[in-house]
């Protein structure tokens, strides 16, 4: 992330640009619990053909996996690399109670 963060910003400066908002985007897979967790991990992996145990025991580079505590540790050295905005994209149809993690996180990280 930081080298392409570093890049873009070499690619404004040469063109007279202020740096611009970087934004990413993740897999996600999200909940209160551990059992919410791997519920979750279930169903995403049952979209994506992924196995759900080795996706939350061993997350994919680019996916915030875990408890919101825990996505909020995975996301602490996203923002400092510079990424000013993450998308999650949650692979599977998008649920209230996952757009409540999400709001969740959000107040977590500040």
């Amino acid at each position: 992330i930081q080298q392409r963060k570093a890049s873009i910003d070499r690619a404004c400066e040469r063109a007279g640009r202020e740096p611009i908002p970087f934004s990413i985007m993740v897999g996600a897979v999200l909940g209160v619990d551990s059992a919410e967790v791997d519920q979750r991990a279930r169903r995403v992996a049952e979209a994506t053909g992924r196995d759900a145990a080795a996706l939350v025991r061993e997350p994919p580079q680019g996916w915030i996996v875990g408890t919101l505590e825990r996505a909020a540790e995975q996301l602490a050295p996203i923002r400092e690399a510079g990424v000013s905005r993450v998308m999650f994209n949650q692979y599977v149809d998008p649920e209230v109670d996952q757009v409540a993690r999400l709001g969740e996180l959000a107040s977590l990280i500040g």
